[in-house]
């Protein structure tokens, strides 16, 4: 896409030859992974769902939970909780059970969301330059870290 800041190189074999890759699929697939990883992150931030639907609301994220399921639409896209990662199946009740579990822990207040957000996404973006310069970490004897160089 040219008007997105998220750039990602695809192998010809990694694709699905069947499938049509156009505009639109990739509006959705980038929709999509920008809806988990935005939930990833405002799920320990929050205590309950209507704080959920406010602060998610900062990102351009707008969440409606009907009776069962739940609607999430961002940039445009509207997405169904099924269309999601299927590892954590945002509907009614994963939100119920997810919240009534997180009652008794308090929640700090973080005055702005939206920086915090930015610089834990700006280190994640750092972390992951520095292992794919450098290699993966190795765990040694539980205390200390190697890492190795990509020879190429």
């Amino acid at each position: 896409m040219i008007d997105s800041t998220i750039k990602q190189v695809v192998s010809w074999n990694v694709l699905n030859h069947k499938r049509p890759y156009t505009e639109e699929f990739f509006k959705n697939y980038f929709a999509k992974r920008k809806i988990e990883e935005l939930m990833e992150f405002l799920l320990p931030n929050v205590d309950n769902l209507e704080t959920l639907i406010k602060k998610a609301k900062l990102f351009g994220l707008n969440i409606s939970p009907k009776q069962k399921h739940v609607s999430f639409q961002f940039a445009g896209v509207k997405v169904k909780e099924t269309d999601l990662d299927q590892k954590n199946l945002y509907d009614v009740e994963f939100f119920q059970d997810y919240f009534e579990k997180r009652k008794d822990l308090k929640v700090t207040e973080v005055k702005d969301l939206v920086q915090v957000y930015q610089e834990e996404k700006f280190s994640k973006e750092k972390h992951s330059e520095e292992t794919r310069s450098f290699g993966s970490p190795i765990q040694c004897s539980g205390e200390t870290e190697i890492l190795f160089m990509n020879l190429r």
